[in-house]
């Protein structure tokens, strides 16, 4: 309890004269008043009833204590305000308090000065005591006090009530906001609703989400959201939303991993058992590098009913380049996080294209026509002819146009054709094979 000065006991001629004193103040006060003050050393207060009373108290008597009765669930406001250079202290105390001096307060107001308020709400009926303390030792003070108490019957009532459509059992959270005109509301607290045991109370802090952990288990979950007051009066509502305790997954890719892909701007997309949303920036939620470690800035995009998310870069990609990917930061709409998703290896290559027609053929040579895509001009070109059942080369160049001839020796072969074996830029390529006569 807030240390204070002792009451005064009264002992002496002095404190004989005190009391005298104190008790013809009373008298004065009660003729106006219906309540009124006297001194006491133990708990037999003056009974107050609401209202206003007028008292002294400081010098030799530096505590009065009042008692009173309250029959319901209620508000209790006490205020006193002392004369000029005042400085009290206003305490309430609980049913069955025995000492105002070792015994702790409900609640208090010592503030500096002697304007002292305090507010109680009462949730249980009974006698309760109400000391003034006066802290001026050098003479009596006068003081008003007043009193109010404001039963409190009414239950709060929901002003919204906003359940989180999908919620992961570990973290159910429904927006309240509510009122009560009353003692205002004390907290809230959510439960299951076929459950036997008490909800989960929170502190209300005013309209947002309150979350709590409930039993685990996918699929539709009713729910009862409590509000209660500050006298104790809760009202319930009930609520339906649906757990979801199932992470995503990634279903298949585009590219797969390892293969190639011959876009300028290529772009990876993972396909996912439900609809997602990205928990971080869309320029961040894939971190993409080169085989040597360059980052490769993009933005990921959501389609298909939230189901697939791409990478597309900024900027065309060389060939050549092995872009490494990894997709991070995906959640479901109830907010789980989604398995672990492999980084991928998606190689970047230029397309190539080469044809051939026999243009001559001799028992010994064979002269062919040919064109390339210009991904394959500089690069050596196999000539491959089929005899015993295989192909074999039987010639290679390097096509310095589009199109162009060349003539080879045919030996046996029954068959031709031309083949780009591929490298890290251009992917390979094998023409159709020409029959020779």
């Amino acid at each position: 309890m807030i240390a204070r000065n002792a009451i005064s006991t009264g002992r002496g001629a002095s404190g004989l004269r005190a009391l005298c004193i104190l008790f013809v103040a009373a008298l004065v006060v009660a003729v106006s008043t219906p309540v009124s003050a006297r001194t006491v050393n133990q708990l037999a207060g003056t009974p107050l009833a609401p209202g206003q009373s007028r008292g002294v108290v400081g010098g030799e008597v530096v505590d009065l204590v009042y008692v009173i009765e309250v029959t319901s669930a209620s508000v209790l406001v006490a205020t006193v305000t002392g004369a000029a250079g005042s400085e009290l202290g206003l305490y309430l105390f609980p049913p069955g308090t025995e000492s105002i001096q070792t015994e702790n307060p409900i609640t208090s107001s010592a503030r500096p000065g002697g304007l002292q308020r305090v507010t109680a709400l009462i949730r249980t009926p009974g006698v309760y005591f109400l000391n003034i303390n006066g802290r001026n030792t050098d003479r009596p003070r006068e003081f008003t006090l007043s009193l109010r108490i404001q039963p409190d019957v009414t239950p709060p009532e929901f002003v919204a009530l906003e359940p989180r459509p999908r919620s992961p059992s570990e973290n159910v959270c429904v927006r309240v906001s509510a009122r009560d005109a009353g003692s205002g509301i004390s907290r809230v607290g959510i439960r299951n609703a076929i459950s036997d045991l008490p909800p989960s109370w929170m502190p209300y802090t005013g309209t947002r989400d309150y979350c709590v952990r409930l039993s685990p288990g996918d699929g539709d979950r009713r729910i009862n959201v409590l509000v209660e007051n500050g006298v104790g009066l809760a009202r319930t509502v009930g609520a339906t939303l649906v757990i979801d305790d199932t992470p995503p997954s990634v279903q298949s890719t585009a590219p797969q991993q390892g293969t190639t892909s011959l876009r300028a701007r290529p772009s990876i997309s993972w396909s996912f058992t439900e609809p997602v949303r990205l928990s971080a920036s869309p320029r961040t939620t894939v971190f993409a590098t080169d085989q040597l470690g360059v980052p490769l800035k993009g933005e990921v995009l959501l389609t298909s009913g939230r189901k697939i998310a791409t990478w597309v870069p900024d900027a065309s990609v060389a060939a050549g380049t092995t872009i490494i990917a990894s997709l991070t930061g995906i959640v479901d709409d109830a907010g789980n996080p989604s398995t672990p998703i492999d980084t991928l290896e998606i190689l970047r290559k230029r397309a190539s294209a080469l044809s051939l027609r026999v243009l001559k053929s001799r028992a010994d040579r064979v002269t062919i026509g040919y064109s390339v895509s210009r991904s394959l001009l500089g690069r050596p070109l196999v000539i491959e002819g089929f005899a015993g059942g295989a192909w074999q080369p039987i010639g290679a160049f390097e096509a310095a146009t589009i199109a162009g001839s060349i003539s080879v020796e045919r030996g046996s072969s029954e068959r031709i054709r031309i083949r780009w074996p591929g490298d890290d830029i251009v992917v390979p390529v094998v023409s159709k094979a020409r029959l020779l006569p």
